[in-house]
């Protein structure tokens, strides 16, 4: 990442920092398949109700938490292919078992 790049991560709010990274994470799982980022979210294993929520908040200016941020970004590591390189300056959670969900992770 380059210095100018890290000087206007600095400079956008969190919540502007956070979507840019669900965005890029979306554009670099899709790759050249042109998905919308519901279906791509879906396709990760994000609940109809997360993929949409989600989705919307890319191209409005909704709130959203970060329970559904942590979701959305756990989704992708869970099934993050090993040859393709997680985007640079998003932490990556650690990738859940196979078949895990959010509830039995809480246990």
């Amino acid at each position: 990442m380059s210095v100018r790049e890290c000087v206007v991560l600095q400079l956008m709010s969190m919540r502007e920092t956070l979507l840019s990274n669900i965005g890029r994470l979306i554009a670099a799982y899709s790759g050249p398949i042109s998905n919308s980022p519901g279906r791509v979210l879906r396709s990760v294993g994000m609940s109809q109700t997360d993929a949409s929520h989600v989705a919307r908040l890319l191209s409005s200016q909704s709130n959203f938490t970060v329970e559904t941020y942590d979701r959305c970004v756990q989704a992708f590591s869970d099934v993050w292919p090993h040859y393709l390189p997680w985007p640079d300056g998003i932490e990556r959670p650690t990738r859940r078992a196979a078949g895990r969900s959010d509830d039995s992770a809480a246990a």
